[in-house]
């Protein structure tokens, strides 16, 4: 790949994950305050968030199982259109099961961060447009993106209250506007990844059975250290908190929503701050002690966020590790399974 196809291919890459975080954050604030407004009681919304992670779970085991076969391209565009699909569903109905079923399809993100299957192709492309020197700062800046668009799509789930005072309309109708939002900002990103060449030389997956005996050890640590470290983020997600605060405190969406902006703005600049400590530390390094301070925080505030400093390095040392295989396309599997495990948890214990 030349430089500049390789420029092009990283600014599509970018400008897609901002707009899929934009969204990302808008959803993980309002799904939950949403539902709440449709009169579903905790469990029914439990068994919502639930089942919008068991759909991204699917997600991302049917593209580590197909994906080998199948091109990139079509798995992105097929990715951010299911979102849409289940968007448009959303809006349309307020009958539970029907809601339940959306979330599923849609794959709404509860957690306020992407750990789908489409972060995986991402992560799998993106090293072919950097050499290994480089790496770092292309995952430094790609997360620094994802992370601004959390905290704006934060922001921006505060519009249903704005759109109430100005226009007089009710809270839900406001809630139904704005999440509208949602799919538009998908449905731009799949416009983006249509643009993706269908192959790239350099970038393609692999399956499990074709890893070489060294790789395999390796790639089932490192799955298991990524899959204990969501297990534990599993019990803190921003449409549980958002749902929290509103119905403990009162809180309005406008208030959630800048709480959970103001989070994400200072998560984005801990990426900077790890691609220059991953350096001088080495990136296991960083991904281990950038999580100390965070769980100490976590035990004393409860409503504290997991690190988010880590997420740089991590995407990075599987890619410097695995030299020309992709392994990064297996390697974020288990994620999205440790998450829903906690929130279905949460949903039976209710």
């Amino acid at each position: 790949m030349s430089p500049h196809d390789a420029a092009s291919l990283r600014r599509i890459l970018y400008t897609a994950a901002f707009l899929r975080a934009l969204a990302i954050g808008l959803m993980a604030v309002l799904i939950g305050l949403y539902c709440s407004r449709l009169g579903l009681n905790a469990a029914q919304i439990g068994v919502i968030l639930s089942a919008a992670l068991w759909g991204a779970a699917l997600a991302a085991l049917l593209t580590l199982v197909m994906g080998p076969r199948l091109s990139q391209r079509g798995l992105l565009f097929a990715l951010t259109g299911l979102p849409v699909l289940g968007a448009t569903i959303l809006l349309s109905t307020d009958s539970y099961p029907v809601i339940v079923a959306a979330a599923f399809v849609g794959m709404f993100n509860v957690h306020g961060r992407d750990r789908g299957a489409i972060p995986i192709l991402e992560q799998t492309l993106l090293p072919a447009t950097a050499g290994e020197r480089e790496r770092t700062r292309i995952f430094a800046w790609y997360n620094v993106l994802l992370d601004a668009g959390y905290a704006v799509g934060g922001l921006m789930a505060g519009l249903p209250t704005l759109l109430e005072g100005a226009f007089g309309l009710s809270t839900l109708d406001a809630m139904k506007i704005v999440l509208a939002l949602f799919g538009a900002l998908y449905a731009g990103a799949a416009a983006l990844y249509s643009r993706v060449p269908p192959a790239l030389p350099g970038a393609q997956p692999v399956s499990i059975a074709r890893l070489s005996p060294a790789s395999r050890p390796i790639v089932a640590k490192i799955s298991l250290l990524f899959f204990l470290d969501a297990f534990g983020g599993g019990f803190i997600g921003s449409a549980l908190l958002a749902y929290f605060f509103a119905e403990r405190f009162g809180a309005p969406a406008a208030q959630v929503a800048l709480l959970f902006a103001i989070g994400r703005v200072l998560s984005a600049f801990s990426h900077l701050a790890a691609a220059w400590l991953a350096r001088r530390i080495g990136l296991i390094n960083t991904m281990v002690f950038t999580h100390i301070p965070s769980s100490v925080c976590l035990i004393a505030i409860f409503w504290s966020s997991v690190s988010a400093v880590d997420a740089t390095a991590r995407p990075a040392w599987p890619a410097c590790f695995k030299k020309r295989l992709r392994e990064t396309f297996f390697i974020k599997k288990s994620p999205c399974c440790s998450e829903n495990l906690r929130t279905s948890r949460r949903c039976l214990t209710r």
